[in-house]
């Protein structure tokens, strides 16, 4: 099977199809700054901060409470609204008090959403309002919200003024003012993509809310996730790890990759310390057997997905045409001619 995805999209990987031959997908993918290659990494795979390269793989592990979908009008079924474009995710529908905010715009406006039953993260925790506080709560920070500078580059975050459990399956988030953005924002590849809290450090630590360094721009290390465990259709096993001076390579589990890889607050990129001479050649995803479905994403195919890396686009041309490489996504992953 032959595949040259010329769109930047995770579609085809969430519901590729079956040559009949092999339940295993090897893939390739455009990168922040072109073709994924050798060296090239994503971290701890932490969905709350940024680079490396969040962009290719979050979609694949991680889920938002809503989705972007082009053709979707929202929930209330109307274009030229505030939700047009934004789907249902982790959240299957919402409600808002825009109305009366309209007749009075000094109220605080609030969106409180119906979560999806029935979800479960990686590790087997369940979805629910209370794991949906404790991700808001690892993004942003306590009710002070030390964090909010961190994610500058967007208005959402200081527009939110609260968010809270209203029940098991409801999550509601107040704001100081009218945000029309905000189901739109909360779609995006980060950072308000859903992790299982039980591989979330202390929110009250110094080492994660690392105020003052944030102050400073430093270059403190913050304490980063346990591991990467998200709701979505595949689940990170692991990170090849080649060797240049021997040849050899090794797999290094996903449980263990913020052993090595540290959140550095000055640029907001995590680094990672492997052994000399070691670089990232694969990510290796595996299915998630008790992946729930959305109106956006369907049950994946295959049982296991390779990422793999290559040095130049004449590699990728090559593996294309001798079968060793199933699939390249994305406008970077071969040259224009």
């Amino acid at each position: 099977m032959i595949c040259v995805a010329l769109l930047f999209s995770t579609a085809a990987l969430k519901a590729p199809k079956s040559d009949g031959m092999k339940n295993e997908l090897i893939f390739t993918a455009q990168w922040q700054t072109g073709l994924f290659k050798p060296g090239d990494d994503v971290g701890a795979l932490n969905p709350h901060v940024y680079r490396p390269e969040e962009f290719a793989v979050n979609d694949l592990v991680y889920e938002g409470l809503t989705a972007w979908d082009n053709t979707s009008p929202g929930v209330d079924g109307v274009f030229d609204t505030d939700d047009d474009f934004v789907t249902g995710a982790l959240a299957t529908s919402w409600v808002t008090n825009y109305d009366a905010v309209k007749a009075d715009p000094a109220l605080p406006y609030w969106i409180k959403f119906s979560l999806r039953k029935g979800v479960t993260f990686h590790d087997g925790q369940p979805w629910n309002a209370a794991a949906a506080v404790a991700n808001f709560n690892h993004v942003v920070g306590t009710a002070a919200r030390a964090r909010k500078g961190f994610h500058d580059w967007y208005g959402l975050v200081f527009a939110m003024s609260s968010w809270e459990e209203v029940s098991e399956y409801e999550f509601k988030v107040t704001f100081s003012h009218y945000y029309s953005a905000a189901e739109r924002e909360l779609s995006q590849i980060r950072p308000f993509r859903m992790i299982s809290p039980m591989q979330l450090p202390d929110i009250d630590s110094e080492g994660l809310s690392c105020t003052e360094t944030f102050k400073n721009w430093g270059s403190y290390k913050c304490v980063g996730i346990k591991a990467p465990y998200g709701t979505g259709p595949y689940k990170i096993a692991a990170k090849r790890l080649a060797n240049a001076a021997t040849g050899a390579s090794r797999l290094l589990p996903a449980q263990n990759f913020s052993a090595v890889c540290g959140v550095r607050d000055k640029a907001r990129f995590t680094v990672c310390e492997y052994g000399p001479n070691e670089t990232v050649s694969e990510l290796i995803f595996e299915k998630f057997a008790d992946y729930t479905p959305t109106p956006t994403i369907v049950m994946p195919t295959f049982d296991k997905a390779i990422m793999r890396a290559y040095p130049d686009h004449g590699a990728v041309k090559a593996a294309l045409e001798d079968g060793s490489l199933d699939m390249a996504y994305g406008l970077s992953t071969l040259s224009p001619s």
